[in-house]
């Protein structure tokens, strides 16, 4: 007691009076504050201890107050220890929670009532219509009213029509208007945002207007609740007018200008709302409120904050809410710490939507630990609880995180809702994990949410990113009532998978069927035509968005110009451009984007200039499309003036895309050291890809101290680039060190180096294409005269070679590459392994004594012609034993040098060689062979093959003689002549057939014996060279 007397002489001394008087009721009422609920709870033990019970009316009272500030659990308590509650104390206890939106327990003490017997009133009802949280439960709510008889008085209807117009019914919120029997002006106010918030600004204005003509004036209270839910500044601009011609807000209606504060500040005009407050001369805690909500930034919106706290003004859970997102928008976690002891300390952190504000505010600083405890501090949790942490866990790459909280929801049984479906359909496809996509498509199922159109369209897209596009068009074609949202859903997962003639011809169908398409629908088909460059349908859908309304929409008219730009028809973009809106940033942007692409600067430039004097401010990418144009011309001073610009006059910070145009561009015209400048002057780290165009830009030049410093610098960044590799190649081979080619071509050839530069690469580029060009190409370099001479022409690379050794040569892409040092032109060394490349490994294969390998350059019906043979050799098992007896003839020191390679058409080659034995060439042994290869699967292969050696014989003139005499018999003797060259297989056959009958049995033992003493010879002049050979190093020696 003595305790509770020290308490209460703080309080001040009119509690203490009422205690002394046994006045509990009123001390109890003198109690009721956000900071004093420990207070209120001495003094209601103190009042159970005296004798004392609840009255409804004291016990409503409490309820009230504890309900208003989301102290949901000693507001149930006081509702329990009521001896008989009446209807009055669960409207109180009803009215509290639904005011914070929590549904469950609302129509929960529905039913109890229902169940003790008691009738509910129209309180009741409009209680349990505001607690709806969900277009099904405000039907089912509908039902109740309708059944108990107050499902046609205004004060339930207006709740009702508000419902449905929150959810998209304004069908259902028609009918409610329509069977309304007393329409005043909120069931009026309460149609008319319907409209407004659903978009259908027209026909609201047309009733607003009839509402008038009949006489039914609506006042401001009407005028707020149609303009907080406007996100049209122009349509909110149009209220705000008609409210000062109507005198609502010269100086009279201070909650009709905090609202036009919200919709400005809303709509992203905030400099507006800031005018509008300043013009308010006595600002309430909302207008305060909406203020900190108009803030430039987290450091102001802190600053009036900590006024108002200051000055002692009174705040409210919406301020809160507002000075949190402020500061979380700007990363302030420290200043947000601060806000989250206030909101402990004044009470509002039981509140739900104060708590769900700081776990978003946690979230978008990246302190997830801080956001979870939150969040298991929260007495009372809604689906904005969850979904705000799981989308956090997302948003932060903690995807087993919220895959946990998912989890963990589905194991309390708590109530998820179309957002929470989604958020976790998004985390399935960021894992790419399809089993987990089927089994939310399960509980969708089980739950009924099939029928939902927003977790329907996001199923959609999730099954497309996980690559089961088959899944995707079934959950499209299933669907009961097709909208366009789920096209839309079903065209971006067809056109970000470069599917876009299916997307074509699925618009086409839906067209057909006459399914109703939006403008976002025109956006994306346009798309799909830019990346098909496919003018004509493109131009067919222009002209369809133009009968359909939505040529005017500021994203079809972009995708448009973007249309036009890429197909080429600059004149038609321009056409395009001028019938756009004039404040649409994005159609200035891609009309600048469109003339870098096609290299019409000076044109660039004055829709610059232009896009100045119309007071457009430029974003990044309008810079980005100004500089790629300067790169493509070479314009060195006027990229740096805009880079110049961009920073000092419009306060931009330039991204890696930008500073990666002026390297390029400086690379481009030689000015290599203003480049490397350039990097070392950057603000932010450079990736590989800025280092990748230094390096592409120093082989252009041939400037080698750069270009090596450039290849260690992406080597560090990414010590397995592959162009890195060929770069310095390219590099090394213009500056003469053919020995650091080769060993770069050893390091590629053990590292395993693909040189494989596809259009696949460039697509999945982020940089604009003419900025890509330097970074993904090597460059031509200036070559040697030497290197000129030995160029070759290239023919197109056809197919990938498979590596032979594993141990050395695996690789996931499957293909391998020499870089020859013969023939290190840019061509060959940029594109894809070809025939050519083929043989020069088979060759390499002979050198290295390895018939392993050999054989995978072998087809199986291979066909070989050697002049030193009489028979050729027929299938692999005949040609890999000639290429094994040819290896070991070879010892360990002779080599086959490959002098030159031609390429022709289809798959031949051609190739001049000869033998050296230890770099020494080996008289008599120049050849020259020519290949036919053929593709087995993915690998490249010998078909044929004529091999013709020089012979060690040199009969001269004889030669030319033995022609003239058989020229001479030809002429004499045409008709013989040309059955003789056309069927000589006949005349060979008959000789064949007679030479074995009678001259083979005689000549063939001579020839036997005549091989045998050559190869005596042969041996016994070996032996004698050897002799001499080792006489000759004795004597040396000696």
């Amino acid at each position: 007691m003595k305790k509770l007397t020290v308490t209460l002489t703080r309080q001040g001394p009119s509690i203490n009076a009422l205690i002394s008087q046994n006045l509990h009721p009123r001390a109890l009422k003198a109690s009721l504050s956000p900071r004093s609920s420990f207070l209120t709870d001495q003094i209601y033990s103190h009042f159970i201890k005296s004798g004392h019970s609840l009255d409804p009316f004291l016990s409503t009272t409490l309820i009230s107050h504890f309900a208003k500030h989301a102290d949901f659990s000693r507001a149930f308590s006081f509702f329990l220890d009521t001896p008989k509650p009446d209807i009055t104390s669960f409207n109180s206890l009803i009215y509290g929670f639904a005011r914070f939106s929590l549904a469950r327990p609302v129509l929960e003490l529905f039913n109890e009532l229902r169940h003790l017997g008691l009738t509910p009133d129209v309180f009741t009802l409009s209680g349990l219509v505001k607690g709806c949280g969900s277009l099904e439960q405000n039907e089912i709510v509908h039902g109740v009213c309708l059944r108990l008889g107050f499902g046609n008085g205004a004060f339930v209807v207006s709740g009702l029509i508000e419902n449905y117009g929150k959810s998209g019914n304004l069908v259902s919120a028609e009918k409610c208007f329509e069977e309304c029997l007393d329409v005043d002006n909120v069931v009026l106010t309460a149609m008319l945002c319907g409209y407004f918030w659903n978009g259908e600004f027209d026909k609201g204005k047309q009733v607003f207007l009839e509402l008038r003509a009949l006489g039914c004036e609506l006042n401001e209270f009407s005028l707020t609740g149609v303009i907080s839910g406007l996100f049209d500044v122009k349509e909110g601009q149009q209220i705000h007018g008609f409210g000062l011609k109507m005198g609502f807000l010269c100086g009279g209606s201070l909650h009709l200008n905090n609202a036009v504060m919200c919709m400005y500040s809303r709509c992203g005009s905030k400099l507006d709302a800031v005018k509008l407050f300043d013009e308010i001369t006595d600002p309430d805690v909302v207008s305060w409120t909406e203020r900190i909500g108009a803030a430039f930034d987290g450091f102001e919106a802190f600053g009036i904050f900590k006024s108002l706290h200051c000055i002692g003004l009174g705040v409210n859970e919406y301020t809160m809410i507002n000075v949190l997102s402020a500061v979380s928008a700007e990363g302030l976690v420290y200043l947000g710490r601060q806000i989250q002891a206030v909101c402990q300390k004044e009470g509002y952190f039981k509140v739900v939507f104060v708590g769900n504000a700081l776990i978003s505010m946690y979230n978008r600083c990246g302190k997830l630990d801080d956001a979870r405890c939150i969040f298991d501090d929260m007495v009372f949790r809604d689906s904005v609880s969850w979904n705000s942490l799981i989308a956090g866990y997302l948003a932060n790459g903690y995807v087993s995180r919220a895959l946990g909280m998912f989890s963990y929801m589905r194991g309390h049984n708590v109530e998820m809702n179309p957002y929470t479906l989604s958020s976790i359909l998004e985390v399935a496809s960021d894992s790419n994990s399809l089993h987990l996509v089927v089994q939310i498509h399960s509980h969708m199922i089980k739950c009924g949410f099939m029928l939902d159109d927003y977790v329907v369209s996001s199923l959609i897209t999730t099954y497309g990113k996980c690559g089961s596009f088959d899944e995707s068009r079934r959950v499209f074609f299933d669907v009961d009532k097709m909208t366009a949202m789920h096209l839309n859903s079903m065209l971006s997962t067809l056109v970000n998978a470069d599917c876009h003639a299916d997307s074509v011809d699925l618009f086409r169908n839906m067209v057909d069927v006459k399914l109703e398409v939006d403008c976002n629908t025109f956006s994306i088909i346009l798309k799909a035509c830019s990346a098909m460059t496919n003018l004509e349908q493109g131009r067919n859908i222009h002209s369809l968005a133009i009968k359909s309304g939505f040529h005017q929409d500021c994203y079809v008219e972009t995708a448009v110009i973007d249309l036009y730009c890429k197909c080429g028809n600059i004149g038609d973009a321009e056409r395009a451009f001028s019938y756009a809106s004039t404040d649409n940033l994005a159609a200035w942007n891609a009309m600048i984007t469109g003339y870098a692409q096609h290299g019409c600067y000076n044109e660039a430039f004055k829709l610059y200039d232009r896009m100045i004097v119309c007071r457009i401010e430029p974003d990044e990418i309008t810079y980005l499309g100004l500089l790629t144009s300067c790169c493509h011309a070479g314009l060195t001073q006027e990229a740096q003036s805009y880079m110049n610009s961009m920073v000092e006059c419009h306060c931009l910070i330039p991204h890696l895309e930008h500073y990666a145009c002026m390297v390029d561009l400086l690379g481009r015209v030689g000015l290599l050291e203003d480049a490397k400048r350039t990097i070392d002057e950057m603000p932010i780290e450079p990736d590989s890809r800025i280092w990748q165009i230094l390096l592409s830009a120093c082989c252009l030049h041939g400037n080698f101290d750069t270009g090596r410093l450039a290849a260690s610098k992406l080597l560090e960044l990414q010590p397995g680039n592959e162009s890195a590799y060929i770069l310095l190649s390219n590099l090394c081979a213009s500056a003469g060190m053919w020995n650091a080619v080769r060993k770069l071509r050893r390091e590629m050839k053990a590292m395993a180096i693909v040189v494989n530069f596809s259009s696949q690469a460039l697509r999945q580029s982020t940089f604009p294409r003419a900025m890509v060009d330097l970074a993904l190409y090597p460059l031509p370099f200036k070559p040697s005269r030497q290197l000129e001479q030995m160029r070759t022409k290239k023919q197109p690379n056809r197919v990938a070679i498979k590596r032979w050794e594993k141990n050395k040569f695996t690789d996931n892409r499957g293909v391998s590459s020499i870089v020859s040092s013969s023939n290190i032109d840019s061509d060959s060394i940029s594109g894809q392994p070809s025939a050519a490349d083929t043989i020069k490994l088979f060759y390499e294969c002979i050198n290295e004594k390895n018939p392993k390998k050999l054989g995978g350059f072998i087809s199986e019906d291979c066909y070989i012609e050697d002049c030193s043979f009489f028979n050729p050799f027929n299938g692999k098992k005949e040609v890999m034993h000639f290429f094994d007896l040819l290896m070991r003839s070879m010892g360990q020191n002779v080599k086959f040098i490959v002098e030159h390679v031609c390429e022709g058409d289809g798959l031949t080659v051609g190739v001049n060689w000869h033998l050296e034995w230890k770099q020494t060439p080996v008289p008599v042994t120049r050849g020259c062979s020519f290949y036919e290869c053929s593709v087995e699967g993915e690998i490249l292969v010998i078909k044929k093959a004529r091999v013709i050696i020089e012979s060690p014989l040199k009969p001269g003139g004889v030669v030319l003689v033995l022609l003239k005499n058989v020229t001479l018999i030809f002429d004499e003797f045409p008709q013989a002549a040309e059955w003789l060259l056309k069927s000589p297989d006949v005349i060979i056959q008959s000789v064949m057939k007679i030479y074995n009958m009678f001259l083979a049995p005689f000549i063939n033992p001579l020839v036997a014996s005549y091989v045998r003493i050559w190869e005596f010879m042969a041996g016994l002049f070996a032996l004698a060279i050897r002799i001499v050979f080792y006489i000759s190093k004795m004597l040396f020696r000696s």
